[in-house]
């Protein structure tokens, strides 16, 4: 049987805090198949979510002139489904209640980052994920069954 890989997206251009948030999940997902890709702007991120399939995103508040709320609009704007948790430095509850309804799973901030946190993060939205996307393939399952007996 083939091990799932969770196939994690780091949006984040400061470097100490990308080595820092490589091994903090380096240790907390031991025992987990994961690989992990790297962008450092909104523009480099959405390349790679166009190209390629992701289990999850950590995305950085602050990217430059942009910030992560800008890359969650565009990936919804596009239609791309994929579970994003907004990392950041401030504990500004402003910006944790529009984090919440842009749609962010979940909201860290790094100050109070650990390997247990960012990973029991991580596999929990991910776990969400994957029965979100089990729902939305069965309600389409019976929506198309629905059709066809009507069609009967």
């Amino acid at each position: 049987m083939k091990r799932e890989v969770i196939k994690i997206l780091l949006v984040d251009d400061d470097e100490d805090d990308v080595v820092l948030i490589k091994e903090f999940i380096a240790e907390g997902l031991k025992g987990i198949k994961w690989e992990i890709q790297q962008a450092t702007s909104v523009e480099g991120a959405l390349e790679k979510i166009l190209a390629e399939k992701y289990d999850i995103c950590l995305v950085d508040y602050r990217l430059g002139e942009f910030d992560g709320l800008s890359l969650l609009q565009e990936i919804k704007y596009k239609g791309i489904e994929v579970p994003v948790v907004l990392l950041t430095g401030q504990g500004d509850e402003e910006i944790a209640v529009q984090a919440m309804k842009a749609g962010v799973s979940d909201y860290l901030l790094k100050s109070r980052l650990t390997p247990e946190l960012l990973t029991s993060s991580i596999r929990y939205t991910v776990e969400l994920y994957k029965r979100e996307m089990l729902r939305k393939q069965a309600e389409e399952g019976l929506r198309k069954l629905s059709r066809a007996v009507e069609q009967s």
